[in-house]
């Protein structure tokens, strides 16, 4: 209710906790095996904590976003929660539109997240929320770690660091599957980048082109090919779990209020260049 009373907006990680503490302890009592920590976060705890999230917002008329779904269940009840007239929104990220568990299972723990990946169609299946609108946001999630914290040998599945670093990759990795593979117009990409600014209250700043706004875009040469590599990488810890990836559709310049700060690959912009940007009241 007090979210509601300011006109805020409340996002959530959705797992029920009960059952994923349940699902954890099961798996190391087993040994902690890729498979065990997959199962240990099923799609039921995913599900019912989404559906509890939907409720409250039912009760209170508060505003909520569902962060990075992960299977088309989920997706199912935001799109009925808007189907109510609900003020729900969701996103989901592109491990989830391009991954499976199988890349968990045989490559290890670079790919582990939570939610954790999930079966071939369920990453499948959920493309048809993402083209229609109903999760209305791509977010990267990116959760960056140095390579020893994601060490298995080390920590064991369970005990190795939970995200992926998907920043940078984001807007190649969407463009290669939408535009050049799915046929989509890049119109559809513009509105996986710009939809975030009126989620969270940006709009009329950000998310456009237009007068009185930030002069923000991204220029993309649309047949560019391109390979994910350590080297291409600019994080503080260049690996991630989208290095060997291939596809065509590339960005080459990116411009932040009207200064060119990126380009191909190499990052202009002196530190301090990005700006904190308070969502309207």
């Amino acid at each position: 209710f007090r979210i509601k009373a300011f006109g805020g907006l409340a996002g959530f990680h959705c797992e029920d906790h009960a059952l994923i503490c349940a699902g954890e302890a099961k798996a190391k009592a087993g040994g902690g095996t890729r498979r065990a920590f997959l199962d240990s976060r099923p799609v039921v705890a995913e599900v019912i904590a989404t559906a509890n999230v939907i409720e409250l917002a039912r009760e209170t008329g508060a505003r909520v976003h569902i962060c990075h779904v992960s299977h088309p269940r989920v997706a199912e009840l935001v799109r009925r929660a808007q189907t109510d007239g609900l003020s729900v929104t969701g996103e989901t990220c592109p491990h989830y539109l391009v991954f499976t568990e199988e890349n968990l299972l045989s490559c290890g723990t670079v790919f582990k997240c939570a939610p954790p990946l999930r079966t071939a169609e369920a990453r499948d299946g959920l493309w048809e929320y993402v083209l229609d609108g109903t999760l209305s946001c791509i977010g990267s999630d990116h959760s960056p770690s140095r390579p020893d914290e994601k060490d298995e040998a080390v920590h064991g599945v369970m005990g190795a660091w939970g995200g992926l670093s998907g920043l940078q990759s984001l807007v190649q990795v969407m463009f290669d599957q939408a535009v050049t593979r799915r046929g989509c117009s890049p119109s559809l990409l513009a509105r996986f980048a710009s939809s975030a600014a009126r989620v969270f209250g940006l709009d009329g700043r950000k998310g456009a082109l237009g007068v009185g706004l930030d002069a923000d875009a991204v220029l993309i040469d649309p047949g560019r090919a391109w390979t994910i590599t350590a080297h291409s990488l600019r994080y503080l810890n260049p690996f991630s779990a989208f290095e060997g990836l291939e596809g065509v559709g590339l960005p080459v310049c990116t411009v932040v209020r009207g200064r060119v700060v990126a380009r191909e690959g190499n990052v202009l912009a002196p530190f301090g260049h990005g700006l904190f940007q308070p969502r309207k009241p």
